[in-house]
C-alpha cells in the first residue's frame, strides 16, 4: 500500500513538473525578433491603434509604436494631468489601458513583448515592460527617458 502511494505521489510529480516545463517555454513575451520583423509587426500594430486612439480622443493625445532594438515600443501620451500622480486609481487606469493593448496584440496575432511608456505633456511619467504586466510609475529623479 506505500509502496503504491509512493509511486502515484512521484507520478504526480514528474507530471507537475512536465506541465510546468511546458507552461514555461509557452509564456508569451519570449519570442526574439529581427529587424525586419518588428517592423512589419509595428505596421500591423499602427493601424489598430490608430483605430483605438480615434474613438477616445478626450483621453489621448497621441498613441504610437516604434521598433526599439528589435523591441516594440508603444508610446501613450495622456491628455489628463492627473495621470502625473503615482495613486492606487491611476494604477488601475492606465493597466487597463495596458489590458485594452493588449486585445489589439491578440487580434493581430503580434507574438512577443510590446513595452509601453506613458508620458505627459512630454514628461515620462510610468512604464510597463510588458503588457501583462503592473504598470511602474517613473519618479521625477529617474533620468531613464531623457533621451526620449
Amino acid at each position: 500500500m506505500k509502496k503504491k502511494r509512493v509511486a502515484v505521489w512521484g507520478l504526480l510529480g514528474i507530471f507537475v513538473i512536465i506541465i510546468g516545463i511546458a507552461c514555461f517555454f509557452m509564456v508569451p513575451g519570449t519570442t526574439v525578433r529581427n529587424s525586419d520583423v518588428a517592423d512589419k509587426q509595428v505596421s500591423k500594430l499602427n493601424d489598430s491603434l490608430y483605430e483605438y486612439y480615434s474613438w477616445r480622443p478626450e483621453k489621448f493625445d497621441l498613441i504610437s509604436s516604434a521598433n526599439d532594438d528589435e523591441k516594440i515600443v508603444i508610446l501613450v501620451s495622456l491628455k489628463d494631468s492627473k495621470y502625473t500622480k503615482n495613486s492606487i486609481s491611476n494604477k488601475i487606469e492606465l493597466t487597463k489601458i495596458n489590458y485594452a493593448l493588449a486585445s489589439l496584440q491578440r487580434k493581430n496575432h503580434i507574438s512577443g513583448r510590446i513595452q509601453v511608456v506613458y508620458e505627459v505633456d512630454s514628461t515620462v511619467i510610468a512604464e510597463s515592460e510588458n503588457l501583462y504586466r503592473p504598470v511602474k510609475f517613473i519618479s521625477p529623479n529617474d533620468d531613464t527617458y531623457d533621451s526620449l
